[in-house]
């Protein structure tokens, strides 16, 4: 059996997939409306991740494990969220 150097492997490492989990969440979309839009305002799980995106200013997720610059504003953007979570629960 023959397989492809990227078959069964998860693009991105933990911070990327950890993104791409928060993205898919209804309660992170909710995080980044209550920071960055007004109240009433709803995303999708497609306009999270390209939000996500701007602000770590990558243009692929799987970056943020490699780029000094989006890992922290990523870290940044988690400790956002970890504070919103505690208060919102």
């Amino acid at each position: 059996m023959t397989t492809t150097p990227s078959a069964g492997k998860t693009k991105g490492g933990a911070l990327a997939r950890l993104a791409g989990l928060w993205c898919q969440d209804e309660r992170f979309r909710r995080f980044l409306v209550s920071k960055y839009y007004a109240a009433g305002t709803s995303l999708s799980a497609e306009q999270a991740a390209d939000l996500l995106r701007k602000l770590c200013g990558v243009g692929s997720r799987a970056e943020i494990d490699t780029n000094q610059t989006a890992r922290k504003a990523f870290l940044q953007i988690r400790s956002w969220y970890m504070a919103w979570s505690g208060e919102n629960s």
